[in-house]
């Protein structure tokens, strides 16, 4: 007996109520601002953040804020404030599941946005209505909505908003039996999250994609994405997605026949979904620990005829109804077709074949309402094992070849190749990406290789054509020094000439004053002879 898992990731809680919880700070940054702000479209603004801010652990809060909002936004005629508020109670009434009030203030948003030709939030709302659609198992309805989404989205070109609606595509996908179809679009997810590096977002594409695997039955891929989501989600602290793949490993283990390792990891998760009050991650759970006693109690009936394994049935009987009690109460829908079933199972195993009958046509009645391929083949067996037990074996026959019908559907060659396709293209286009990334920088490196070899040949030349010009003007120097020196040993030497030559000429001049001095003394008397003489 397979076993399906059906507790998927709602992507739209991505963008309108993210997994980490508002910190004190900033509330309380908000509240002080709330205290002066005048009643205008900031006040509006002002309250939707407090709500959305409370949204992650106070609900109450949360609604009671976001209302403010949208009384203000509508006084004010603020249509984008009226529609965001609308918007954020449903979430807030989403999250307390209140569906039909949640779709009613979706339904309000969208009209408003569309009025206003408002893209982003007419996209928004359009996701909002999808999820309700998909919650009661309304799947082509969902699926519409969500295409249409994509399409606004890819006209704005916000890859995060592309991404939540490729990630909604693919719950659908899955939870209609089209595996093919789910990785195809997991995979497109997960090249949009890796681009834009959100961690958060990675690990949640990794739980789909094991999801999708595990519901393929292919165990051992299915149980290294699963552990790969795990190990970011435990780094992250994202408490819902460990919860969730918790659980996620416990199937792959009871797959494997390893019970106790399975229930382990059930009753962690189960402890966790109930700490953090997810309810439909709880009802999963019971469904699982159910599904793990009646897998306990047929291996040891087959083991041997002598073993009664009643207590063991008793108490996967137990879990299987408070499973489907909460699936009736949180009205999902898929979750409670995947319960009436395994209680038909259960009561067939135990040959109380009346109540097997009814809860199995509950069960096919649902699924075939639903669309949901998987859960139909699921069903078709468990009826055709119903009858052959009770000795009817022409209603055997016929839920037989159904069987057959939902089988090929579900894992013919052509599906097989699609799932191959879908994980080699993403392996191709994401090694396609890093030869061109490594490229790109060894590109990069060789441009600014070849810009410094530039520079430095530049600058060497800069070097050389000043130490030339340095060189040149050196030399100039020299030369102008030299030239200097000689005019300068010349004039020197003419000077020395003409000052040997003057000397040589004052000499013969002295000389010839001395000697005509010399010749006027022998010729003139002295005063003193003429002064003799003239007395005597």
């Amino acid at each position: 007996m397979n076993i399906l898992f059906k507790y998927v990731l709602l992507f739209s809680v991505l963008i309108y109520f993210g997994p980490s919880v508002a910190q004190q700070k900033f509330i309380d940054s908000l509240l002080t601002q709330l205290k002066t702000a005048k009643e205008d479209t900031s006040k509006a603004k002002l309250l939707k953040n407090l709500g959305i801010s409370y949204g992650s652990g106070d609900n109450e809060l949360a609604k009671k804020y976001l209302q403010e909002s949208f009384r203000l936004a509508t006084a004010l005629n603020f249509q984008r404030g009226i529609t965001e508020a609308c918007l954020y109670m449903g979430s807030c009434e989403e999250v307390e599941e209140n569906y039909d009030r949640a779709f009613s203030l979706y339904d309000l948003a969208l009209k408003n946005a569309t009025a206003q030709n408002d893209k982003r939030n007419i996209a928004g709302a359009l996701t909002k209505i999808g999820l309700i659609h998909k919650i009661k198992g309304e799947y082509q309805k969902a699926l519409a909505c969500y295409k249409e989404a994509l399409k606004i989205d890819q006209e704005t070109g916000a890859k995060k908003y592309i991404a939540r609606d490729y990630g909604n595509i693919s719950v659908v996908y899955m939870n209609q039996g089209n595996h093919p179809k789910a990785i195809e679009y997991n995979f497109k997810v997960l090249k949009l999250f890796e681009e834009l590096d959100n961690k958060w977002g990675i690990a949640a594409t990794y739980g789909n994609l094991g999801a999708a695997y595990a519901n393929h039955g292919d165990n051992e891929k299915a149980q290294q994405y699963f552990l790969r989501a795990l190990e970011i989600q435990e780094f992250i602290g994202d408490k819902m997605g460990i919860a969730r793949n918790y659980s996620n490993v416990g199937v792959i283990y009871a797959n494997k026949k390893e019970y106790d390792k399975a229930q382990e990891y059930y009753f962690r998760s189960l402890k966790l979904s109930q700490e953090i009050n997810v309810k439909d991650g709880v009802a999963n759970c019971l469904g699982n620990i159910g599904l793990l006693y009646e897998l306990r109690a047929t291996a040891l009936k087959n083991a041997s005829p002598e073993n009664k394994p009643d207590s063991l049935y008793s108490k996967a009987l137990e879990y299987y109804l408070k499973a489907l009690k909460m699936d009736e109460e949180t009205g999902d829908a898929r979750g409670k077709a995947t319960k009436l079933g395994n209680i038909g199972s259960l009561y067939t195993a135990q040959k109380a074949y009346k109540q097997a009958e009814a809860y199995l046509l509950q069960a096919i009645d649902l699924s075939t309402q639903l669309g949901t391929l998987d859960l139909q083949k699921d069903h078709e067996l468990f009826l055709y094992q119903l009858y052959n037990a009770k000795g009817d074996y022409k209603k055997a026959f016929e839920h037989y070849k159904l069987l057959a019908l939902y089988d090929d559907s579900l894992f013919n060659d052509e599906k097989n190749k699609a799932l191959a396709r879908s994980e080699i293209n993403y392996e191709f286009e994401k090694k396609e990406a890093a030869v061109k990334a490594k490229q790109e920088i060894k590109d990069a490196v060789t441009a600014a290789e070849s810009k410094k070899q530039k520079f430095v040949l530049i600058l060497v030349s800069c070097v050389l054509f000043l130490v030339f010009v340095f060189g040149l003007f050196v030399f100039r120097s020299l030369q102008i020094t030299r030239k200097q020196k000689r005019v300068i040993e010349i004039k020197n030497k003419e000077t020395e000439e003409q000052k040997a030559t003057i000397q040589e000429k004052n000499k013969d001049i002295l000389d010839s004053i001395h000697y005509a001095r010399r010749i006027q003394q022998s010729l003139l008397p002295t005063e003193k002879y003429i002064e003799r003489h003239l007395k005597s």
